[in-house]
């Protein structure tokens, strides 16, 4: 716990895997409740929210891409480093459905440079204590269309495992950008440096 699980490399023949296939890698526990709810700051604009009724009846886009967790590989490095030490099951190709973040959003206030999602998922880090997982996304990967709020695996739901009822998912980046468990989206004016953005660096 938290549960971490890589994919064999037998396994990996290029198809899109299904859910439960996939590998899994997670830095705390799956939360126990996560509302379909995801609310919506941006400065200058009421505080509203988003699910996955809402977003059901917009456009609907799908992708088929490789999700890599930043670690994979890990075990290889020499000299050791620390961290989960994954050997090469750290990836996965995957089929996903959702909404562009941009149609959703449908506009972003001037001054916005990035957005910081937060995740349902909470546990205990050095130094900040207790914190939520966090991330950052720069505002021009969200108005070119490529940021996206996932609600499907291929034809199936996605599941709790693997960040549903809502997942933003960035296709091109390594996969601790994708937050699980979606539950707010915040529009800020600075660079984020929350605990996981700084972690994840060269």
């Amino acid at each position: 716990s938290p549960p971490n699980a890589g994919v064999p490399m037998t396994a990996l023949d290029g198809r899109p895997l299904p859910q439960d296939r996939a590998y899994l890698r997670n830095s705390f526990p799956i939360p126990e409740d996560v509302e379909d709810v995801v609310d919506v700051l941006l400065p200058g604009l009421p505080q509203w929210s988003l699910s996955s009724k809402t977003l059901a009846v917009m456009e609907q886009v799908e992708i088929e891409m490789v999700l890599e967790c930043a670690g994979n590989g890990r075990s290889l490095v020499r000299p050791a480093v620390s961290g989960l030490a994954w050997g090469l099951g750290g990836a996965s190709p995957i089929r996903l459905g959702g909404v562009r973040l941009i149609d959703a959003l449908g506009q972003v206030p001037d001054g916005v440079i990035e957005l910081v999602l937060t995740g349902s998922d909470r546990g205990t880090v050095w130094p900040e204590g207790d914190v939520n997982y966090q991330f950052s996304v720069p505002i021009d990967r969200v108005k070119d269309g490529s940021s996206l709020l996932v609600t499907r695996w291929a034809d199936e739901p996605l599941g709790m495992e693997h960040g549903g009822p809502i997942r933003f998912v960035l296709p091109g980046h390594y996969a601790m950008r994708s937050v699980k468990w979606l539950a707010s989206i915040e529009g800020v004016g600075e660079t984020f440096a929350g605990h996981f953005v700084n972690r994840y660096r060269y």
